[in-house]
């Protein structure tokens, strides 16, 4: 099974760009402060979880930021598969 997708850096960076604490973004994102820690932690931490990329997006939206390029990205990657889906 592969590993699931990291966005850990995305969402240091959205907290930083929001210039909030880590109990507001977990607050904002209605999950435990220690789920948003595990996050948060290296991969080479027992006890970390990688950080979904749906954590970012809602961070995001919540605080007024802009969507990240990630997300950006990924939109229109899932677009593209879509159509190409669409097509068969």
């Amino acid at each position: 099974m592969s590993e699931s997708p990291d966005y850990s850096e995305a969402l240091r960076e959205t907290i930083k760009e929001a210039g909030i604490k880590r109990a507001r973004a977990a607050a904002l994102l209605r999950v435990s402060v220690h789920t948003l820690n595990s996050w948060l932690k290296p991969r080479t931490s027992k006890s970390s979880a990688p950080a979904p990329l749906w954590a970012v997006d809602l961070l995001r939206l919540r605080t007024g930021l802009p969507q990240h390029p990630l997300s950006v990205a990924e939109d229109e990657r899932l677009r593209q598969t879509m159509a190409a889906s669409d097509k068969n």
